[in-house]
């Protein structure tokens, strides 16, 4: 498995498939820390993206957020 060096949530997805834990109804809450994520390139394609109250992104690679990243994210705490 070639896994490229800079690595956005759009590339985890497409490497590893959508965690497990997005995969819940009514999804509140993804964990995504220590992943080595790079990007949040194609956060929005995680299941119920709109409904999250929390999102973890500790111990990644992250040097920015995208701007407009969280509009629309109402419920994010």
């Amino acid at each position: 498995l070639n896994v490229p060096s800079e690595l956005s949530i759009a590339d985890y997805i497409a490497l590893k498939g959508v965690p497990a834990v997005t995969r819940m109804m009514g999804l509140r809450e993804i964990e995504l820390g220590r992943r080595g994520l790079t990007s949040l390139e194609g956060i929005n394609q995680l299941p119920d993206f709109a409904n999250l109250e929390r999102l973890s992104l500790d111990q990644n690679q992250l040097t920015m957020l995208p701007p407009g990243i969280f509009l629309g994210l109402t419920n994010l705490q």
